[in-house]
């Protein structure tokens, strides 16, 4: 699992930057999970980045997961058509506790992601 902790700052000023972080992190293999826990809001910039990354993973058969997010963000995704739904936290498995212990997660349900 491959994860990318989003700065506070994640919209049209550093959209080249993620863009080039999450096309190095597909580059490794495995899923993909962004770390919402900084980010405040989220601009049209940052949407398209999601759905060209759900698109993408869609296309490999990995999964893409956003973690952490905070209400205006899951608010402003689904304003752009995204949906998400919440699940349980990720499994004992997962090397990162702080991940493993998270609240819930938000996966995507549709667009073929898992």
């Amino acid at each position: 699992m491959n994860i990318l902790v989003l700065d506070e700052e994640s919209g049209v000023k550093t959209i080249r930057t993620i863009h080039r972080q999450i096309v190095e992190l597909m580059q490794r293999g495995g899923d993909v999970v962004l770390d919402f826990s900084r980010v405040r809001r989220i601009d049209c910039a940052m949407v398209q980045v999601i759905i060209a990354l759900r698109r993408e993973c869609a296309r490999r058969g990995i999964s893409c997961m956003i973690t952490n997010t905070n209400d205006e963000v899951l608010h402003l995704l689904a304003c752009a058509g995204i949906r998400w739904r919440r699940r349980q936290a990720f499994s004992a498995g997962t090397s990162s506790p702080r991940h493993r212990n998270a609240a819930a997660t938000v996966e995507a349900n549709e667009g073929g992601m898992q």
